[in-house]
């Protein structure tokens, strides 16, 4: 069994078209949660290009994410909608960092 990590993210405005990315570098941080608020994450994502850009950083926008390992089946970890991103330089690359609150708080 191969341990390489995997993931497909998933971001768009429900009804339009969005994108798909497995192969660009990102990090992740979800808090888990019983109370009332719900779920939230931090996720960054390195070297998006613009159109993407704009669109995760648009209040609203559908994340997705599924993670694993290669040979397995990917897990659904996280969906939930952006509350916050903004886009910084990082070295010689661009990162974007979302704030985000899980699904079932919108519903």
């Amino acid at each position: 069994m191969s341990w390489i990590r995997k993931y497909k993210l998933t971001a768009g405005k429900p009804g339009k078209p969005g994108f798909e990315t497995s192969e660009l570098r990102i990090a992740f941080n979800i808090s888990r949660c019983e109370e009332k608020a719900g779920n939230s994450a931090t996720l960054s994502i390195w070297n998006l290009n613009k159109n993407h850009r704009e669109m995760v950083t648009d209040k609203d926008c559908y994340i997705e994410l599924l993670v694993g390992y290669e040979d397995t089946k990917l897990t659904q970890i996280f969906t939930g909608y952006v509350t916050f991103g903004d886009t910084e330089t990082d070295g010689a690359d661009r990162k974007t960092v979302l704030e985000l609150v899980d699904m079932s708080l919108t519903e």
